[in-house]
């Protein structure tokens, strides 16, 4: 359900970077998605989802089973205009957290 995976290529920096990242501005995203689940199947498998947090980005991912729905939400901010260079290691192992997430999928199985 993770349709848009845009969000840690807008952020993430090279390794070898040595000077400043700077953004033009903060940027707050949200994705909601809903998948109705068909008729006589059930939900096998549904992704714990994450909520990270640091000084320079937020990130949660959420699944939510409400009777026949499967919701997704994906929440993103950018709370930082500027990522020194320890910024940058911080933020891009969170960006490998984040794609970690982007591997789960919902297993839905016929009745």
């Amino acid at each position: 359900m993770n349709l848009s995976r845009k969000i840690p290529n807008n952020i993430r920096t090279d390794k070898k970077r040595e000077v400043p990242l700077e953004h033009d501005y903060l940027d707050s995203i949200q994705y909601h998605y809903v998948l109705n689940i068909p008729e006589g199947y059930t939900v096998d498998y549904l992704p714990e989802g994450i909520k990270l947090t640091n000084p320079h980005v937020d990130c949660t991912i959420a699944y939510e089973l409400t009777g026949t729905q499967i919701i997704y939400k994906h929440d993103f901010k950018l709370k930082s205009l500027v990522f020194d260079t320890d910024a940058q290691k911080i933020v891009n192992a969170f960006i490998e957290k984040v794609e970690r997430q982007y591997q789960e999928v919902v297993v839905l199985k016929k009745i």
